[in-house]
């Protein structure tokens, strides 16, 4: 998709001049005078526990910095900003290179509520120069070494996939296809080590006049199963032998009406203002008059009673509360082309559960570490039969746990499906995945780290959304309700993203295995990481156990109400625990002495540690919530360091294999247990749930 938003700059600068009376965050109104003319305006936005000194609005040049004078009350602690940065040193929220006009949404908690957590990978680096988008020709993909050519065929021209290979077909189905004279093309995929090919982006190769592509189906009528532009298809088994060839055909929605829209044009493009029908199904229209829409404006479609809504794939801003107050909304089909959105965009839309999103163009981060272990993991959740042991953690499930090692230990006829990828991807999220696809028998063990995400905290971020890049199919599967911060770190993440070079979904990280498990083997501590661990001692530690029991606390019951489901559906959930470096952990005043520090039981020979007294605490807490069964102990997930590479949740090969073999060990002896006739409900975890407000009953 080429980067229409940076060629719209100046033509929606003249628009933004123009529309000067009474357009919200979109105009100057109230600021008359030439000095104004042609400058951006950015809003802060009021929160409890945010004190702003300066104006809550600022007008500025275009590619300049809005500046605004704040304070954080005592009491509060900033959990999240949806643009700029802060500045804790003078007291300032900076927004540099303003391009278009944009509110900015400041999340604070009470201090006691959310204790802070601290992000284990840090943020992608500088954004590279964009380059030029490829022209579509003949349907060409931009890796001919792994993907074919799409090519026009009919008839015996058809030739049957090779063994290990995977055909989609494309059916234009009433549109056309751009640079094919034939309505129908395919798609050459190999199986060498992705299972699930990835249908095309809505990148302009199919096109129907008077509709949009909603995606695809399996039959010309819409019915079978939807695949959104740029999701996986699951090989189906016929037989017991997996499909090697799927048919699809283009699903077209007609257009709304444009009578029923109000809008503004500047220049060569559009912004939509207003709606005035009443439709169940309303499709935003991608063109008005020959130009794209790119903008929705506050409130254009607040309290309208529409069930489903398709979002064009050029908008690129919606402002804050555009579809406000719809309170029938139920689906949302929206593109990976947004690059400025709000949380409030669908206020109180209370029956909005499921979220499309549609792929605009290729990847990016194909060949990361994240969005590359994220697809071969939710590929095998998918197309694994029989019984499955699921693993879910943050990264230290990516670089703690073996899956074949820990499935050959195990045995018992389970398959290993480790989930595991980044502590920022929260664990809720995952296990509703889960629910999706787990049947009776199959088994899920949980080994967060002492991290908000993995201990129930819903909120979306950048990262995650990096993970999803390649299975915006498992976004659809999840009630987004369940969730928040959905939809500003969904601009976020596109907004970084915009400038990057496009990739294929065949790409991988090739330090990653076929089961997704990182093959890095790393035998000793390296680099600045040797300094920290000596710095952890120095100071006595870091970490207790006490943050882990205070989030689960505060925001387990999202874990909880996942687990319930997966109880329901015959499935056992297992709690363990991320393998630590006991350098971080906070031992007795006086710091660390060799030989002494222990987690050791009540009635041990030995006192017990800070660190000990709060892992005790938080497993007593497991065991009187916890709907499942703790199987491990926090005392033997505590490894020495030199089982750790570059951060505290990192193991090397050794710490790996320690890791893995206790782990194997603790679900054998939870096997074992109902082997001998000890059923689930009598296992010693106790029974009690956990309540909406983090509660027990």
């Amino acid at each position: 998709m080429k980067r229409y938003f940076r060629k719209m700059i100046l033509p929606v600068l003249l628009l933004l001049a123009i529309l000067t009376a009474g357009c919200g965050i979109f105009g100057v109104s109230d600021k008359s005078g030439a000095e104004n003319l042609g400058k951006i305006r950015v809003m802060l936005e009021k929160t409890e526990g945010l004190v702003i000194s300066s104006d809550a609005y600022v007008d500025v040049e275009p590619g300049g910095s809005a500046v605004f004078d704040v304070e954080i009350k005592s009491g509060y602690y900033l959990s999240g900003l949806s643009d700029g940065v802060y500045d804790e040193a003078s007291g300032r929220i900076v927004l540099a290179g303003v391009k278009y006009p944009r509110s900015i949404t400041v999340s604070l908690r009470k201090s006691a509520d959310d204790p802070a957590t601290t992000p284990e990978d840090p943020t992608p680096g500088p954004t590279p120069e964009p380059t030029p988008d490829p022209t579509p020709s003949a349907i060409l993909l931009k890796d001919p070494s792994r993907n074919e050519t799409l090519e026009a065929f009919g008839g015996s021209s058809v030739r049957d996939p090779d063994p290990g290979t995977f055909r989609i077909v494309y059916h234009a189905n009433g549109g056309k296809i751009a640079d094919v004279k034939s309505d129908t093309a395919a798609q050459l995929f190999p199986l060498d080590f992705y299972l699930c090919p990835n249908t095309l982006p809505d990148a302009g190769y199919f096109t129907r006049e008077g509709f949009v592509l909603a995606g695809y189906t399996e039959n010309a009528d819409g019915s079978g199963k939807y695949y959104g532009p740029g999701w996986n298809i699951v090989p189906e088994k016929k037989g017991g032998v997996p499909e090697n060839q799927k048919e699809l055909y283009c699903l077209w929605i007609p257009v709304t009406p444009v009578s029923d829209f109000t809008f503004n044009i500047a220049a060569d493009y559009v912004m939509i203002t207003g709606y005035s029908g009443d439709d169940s199904v309303v499709v935003i229209p991608e063109t008005v008059a020959g130009y794209k829409v790119i903008m929705i404006e506050s409130g254009a479609f607040a309290g309208k009673n529409m069930t489903e809504l398709h979002i064009p794939k050029y908008v690129e801003v919606i402002a804050s509360k555009a579809f406000e107050g719809c309170s029938s909304l139920e689906r949302v089909f929206l593109s990976d082309s947004v690059i400025s959105m709000q949380d409030n965009a669908f206020d109180s839309c209370e029956k909005l559960k499921t979220l499309n999103v549609k792929a605009v163009r290729n990847p990016v981060y194909s060949s990361t570490l994240i969005c590359s272990s994220s697809t071969i993991k939710y590929e095998r959740l998918m197309t694994t039969e029989g019984k499955k042991l699921i693993h879910v953690s943050g990264s230290n499930g990516l670089y703690a746990i073996d899956s074949k090692k820990l499935e050959t230990a195990v045995g018992r006829g389970y398959t290993v499906v480790n989930m595991s990828v980044n502590a920022n991807c929260n664990a809720p999220f995952a296990l509703e995945v889960i629910t999706k696809v787990a049947k009776e028998g199959d088994v899920v063990v949980m080994s967060p780290e002492n991290n908000g995400n993995q201990l129930g905290v819903t909120r979306f971020n950048p990262t995650m959304w990096q993970s999803l890049e390649g299975i915006y199919d498992a976004l659809a599967a999840v009630d987004i309700r369940n969730f928040n911060t959905v939809y500003s770190s969904f601009a976020s993440y596109n907004l970084t993203r915009s400038g990057m070079a496009e990739d294929t979904y065949e790409s991988r990280n090739e330090e990653l295995n076929d089961r997704g498990d990182i093959e890095r083997y790393i035998e000793e501590t390296k680099g600045n990481y040797v300094t920290k661990q000596e710095m952890y001692l120095a100071e006595g530690g870091k970490y207790t156990y006490t943050e882990g029991l205070s989030l689960l606390r505060v925001y387990g019951a999202s874990l909880t109400k996942q687990i319930k489901i997966l109880k329901e559906l015959g499935c056992e959930t297992l709690m363990s625990f991320a393998a630590t470096d006991r350098c971080c952990l906070v031992v007795d005043s006086g710091g660390y002495e060799a030989g002494k520090y222990s987690l050791s039981t009540v009635g041990g020979a030995e006192p017990l540690t800070e660190s000990a007294k709060d892992a005790k605490a938080y497993e007593e807490f497991i065991d009187r919530n916890f709907i499942g069964t703790r199987i491990s102990c926090i005392a033997d997930s505590i490894l020495e360091p030199d089982c750790f590479f570059n951060s505290e949740w990192h193991v090397n090969g050794k710490g790996r294999d320690i890791r893995t073999e206790k782990l194997a060990e603790d679900i054998n002896k939870y096997f074992e247990g109902l082997e001998a006739g000890l059923s689930a409900e009598q296992a010693p975890s106790g029974q009690l749930l956990l309540t909406e407000d983090g509660g027990t009953v």
